[in-house]
């Protein structure tokens, strides 16, 4: 449970730190990174619910990470990023 703990908050800690030096900053390079952090997350979803069988509680989450990703890579896009 340590590791569970550590890394996933790690993960999350260091995205929203990404996320705050990008809003601050202007630049949106780390909206990218970010949006690949959550979309390995959502893939890990996925990987789960066909080894372990589908669980609806699964569902809202993995929405979420797909819909957070997809704003992100958006806003990326729209302040020039893939060029």
């Amino acid at each position: 449970m340590n590791t569970i703990r550590s890394v996933m908050g790690g993960l999350f800690l260091a995205s929203v730190v990404v996320l705050l030096l990008g809003l601050t900053s202007g630049d949106t390079e780390g909206y990218f990174f970010v949006a690949i952090v959550m979309l390995a997350v959502a893939f890990g979803r996925v990987v789960g619910l066909l080894f372990d069988g589908f669980d609806k509680s699964v569902v809202p989450p993995l929405v979420l990470e797909l819909a957070i990703a997809a704003l992100l890579l958006f806003a990326h896009m729209k302040n020039g990023g893939f060029y």
